[in-house]
């Protein structure tokens, strides 16, 4: 099964991104996606993950509403008192 089969497309640049993402997701190396509402984001990353971490739980995090605090507990975590 392509990780790529939910998005339905013939733009060239979209077949672009997916294979620079197929050639990323291989590497372990953290990747931030970004674009306007409604573009795909989530799809793209969960395609990803199916090519790079299948075994691992995918989590999406919409980080749009978060400000710097809550931003960066909920990436890195949070220790009270800290």
């Amino acid at each position: 099964m392509n990780a790529f089969d939910g998005i339905i497309t013939t733009s060239k640049k979209m077949q672009a991104i997916f294979r620079y993402a197929e050639a990323v997701a291989g590497t372990g190396q953290p990747i931030l996606i970004t674009g306007e509402t409604g573009v795909g984001k989530e799809l793209i990353a969960r395609a990803v993950h199916k090519i790079g971490r299948p075994s691992g739980t995918f989590v999406p995090v919409n980080v749009a509403g978060l400000d710097d605090i809550v931003f960066s507990d909920t990436l890195f975590g949070h220790r009270k008192g800290a």
